[in-house]
C-alpha cells in the first residue's frame, strides 16, 4: 500500500519540479489529493473529501438531470469538447427519450465555483506557499477547461496539466492525467521489487528469471486492481 499523494508525485512530477518546489493537486472523482514537493522530498500532503463526483452532483441538482447523465457528460469529455469549441449549448440525450439543450454558460456557472472551492481549501491547508515555483494539476478533473486557469489564479503560480512522467517506450492509454497515480504506484512497486530482488542470492540472470516468473503470475491480479483504482 502506498500513500495516494506520493503515488501522484512519483507518477507526475519531474525531478526539477520536485527539487525547485511545486504543489501537486490530483483531482479525482471522490476526493482530491494534494502534495507539496521541495528538494526532491515532500513538505506537506493531504486529502480532501471533495472531488469531481461532487461536480457531477452539482450539475444534477442545478440542471435537474440524473446524476448518471451528468457524470457521463464529464467522463466522456462532452462538456470539455463543447467548452473548447465555444459551442453556445450542449444537446443532451435524456434517459427516457428526447433531448434537452442546455447553454454552456450554465455548465460553467456550476462547475467553476466548485473547482474554486476545492482549490481554496487546498490553499488553506498549505503553509509553504512562498517556497513554491510551479503547480501541477492531474487526475480526471485536470481535463476540464478552465481548471488550470483557476489553479494559477488561486496559487499565483504557473500551472501545467500533469501526465505520466519518466515513461519510455509505448505508453498508449497511459498518456492521460487520469493515469498518473496508477503510474506512480507501479514505479514505487518496481523500486521495492528491485530492492528485494537485489538482496536475494543467486546470479543476476537467475534473479531476472525469477522476477519475470513472478511478474507473469501476479500481473493479471495487479492489472485488475489498478484499473479499479482509477478515480475519475
Amino acid at each position: 500500500t502506498a500513500y495516494a499523494p506520493i503515488c501522484a508525485k512519483e507518477g507526475t512530477l519531474t525531478a526539477k519540479e520536485a527539487d525547485d518546489g511545486a504543489v501537486l493537486i490530483d483531482l479525482g472523482a471522490g476526493c482530491t489529493d494534494y502534495l507539496v514537493a521541495r528538494d526532491g522530498g515532500m513538505l506537506e500532503a493531504g486529502t480532501l473529501q471533495i472531488g469531481f463526483d461532487h461536480v457531477a452532483n452539482d450539475l444534477a441538482i442545478g440542471l435537474r438531470l440524473p446524476f448518471g447523465v451528468c457524470r457521463k457528460l464529464l467522463e466522456s469529455g462532452a462538456v470539455k469538447a463543447a467548452l473548447e469549441q465555444e459551442s453556445p449549448a450542449l444537446v443532451i440525450q435524456l434517459p427516457k427519450g428526447g433531448t434537452r439543450e442546455i447553454p454552456m454558460s450554465q455548465f460553467e456557472a456550476i462547475i467553476n465555483p466548485r473547482l474554486q472551492e476545492i482549490f481554496d481549501q487546498v490553499y488553506k491547508h498549505i503553509h509553504t506557499q512562498g517556497t513554491l515555483f510551479s503547480g501541477v494539476l492531474t487526475g480526471g478533473g485536470a481535463l476540464h477547461p478552465g481548471a488550470v486557469t483557476l489553479f494559477s489564479k488561486t496559487f499565483n503560480l504557473p500551472c501545467r496539466v500533469g501526465t505520466v512522467a519518466d515513461a519510455t517506450g509505448s505508453i498508449t492509454g497511459l498518456d492521460s492525467p487520469r493515469c498518473t497515480a496508477v503510474w506512480g504506484a507501479l514505479k514505487i512497486a518496481a523500486y521495492y521489487y528491485r530492492s528485494f530482488s537485489a538482496g536475494k542470492g543467486g546470479s543476476a540472470f537467475q534473479r531476472f528469471l525469477e522476477g519475470m516468473n513472478n511478474i507473469w503470475i501476479f500481473l493479471p491480479r495487479w492489472a485488475g486492481k489498478l484499473w479499479k483504482a482509477f478515480k475519475f
